[in-house]
């Protein structure tokens, strides 16, 4: 038998160092790939918020619109100012600065008063504001009765 030469041993322990498992790592191409996609992916992802952000802000003017609309023809009704007040604003204060309101009286057909005159009445409102230089606006109406003596 022949005796083992020590160096044997030793290029084995070289060779196996030299095998040892690498660090985790991406390569270059890896990396490439992935900001290629970002690059493609992020300008419609942006615009989509976009989009979501402009039509949040579209439906929280319309629900405030919607509100005041209905506070003015309650405030109209219960005050008796629809027989002479029909337009106004809802002051200098800045989040209602941009609201108008109009309100018109329109006869109900379905009710015909005493020598053919209408007692029951329509009574129409109309919210206005600008939003991306368009004219926008919210109604709401009401029936409201006008007394003989008030004809």
């Amino acid at each position: 038998m022949k005796p083992l030469d020590p160096n044997v041993f030793r290029f084995a322990a070289i060779s196996r160092r030299r095998r040892a498992p690498r660090a985790a790592a991406f390569t270059l191409i890896e990396v490439v790939a992935t900001l290629l996609l970002i690059s493609i992916a992020m300008p419609v992802i942006m615009s989509g918020i976009s989009l979501s952000t402009r039509a949040g802000g579209i439906a929280r003017r319309r629900a405030e619109a919607g509100a005041l609309a209905e506070s003015k023809l309650n405030e109209l009704v219960s005050t008796g100012l629809w027989q002479s007040t029909l337009q106004g604003d809802f002051g200098t204060d800045d989040p209602w600065k941009d609201y108008t309101w109009t309100a018109e009286l329109n006869p109900w057909s379905q009710s015909m008063g005493v020598n053919g005159s209408n007692v029951v009445q329509e009574l129409d409102l109309h919210v206005n504001w600008k939003e991306n230089n368009a004219e926008q606006h919210a109604d709401v109406s009401t029936l409201v009765y006008q007394s003989a003596s008030s004809q």
